[in-house]
């Protein structure tokens, strides 16, 4: 099987830039002067959506 020859450095330059950081940006400011009696921050739904489609070449997903 014979590797492509831009896959290694390409892959190489993905590993490289995934530790590298980005540029430092100032903390947010959030104004907290108006605070809403409905306010919640618990995620109460989690909906998970799986679709599956079949090829011919598939019996099933």
């Amino acid at each position: 099987m014979k590797i492509p020859p831009l896959l290694a450095p390409l892959t190489l330059a993905l590993l490289l830039s995934a530790c590298a950081t980005g540029p430092q940006t100032p903390a947010l400011q959030i104004d907290s002067s108006y605070v809403s009696d409905n306010q919640d921050s618990r995620a109460q739904f989690l909906i998970l959506h799986y679709t599956c489609w079949t090829f011919p070449s598939r019996s099933r997903c």
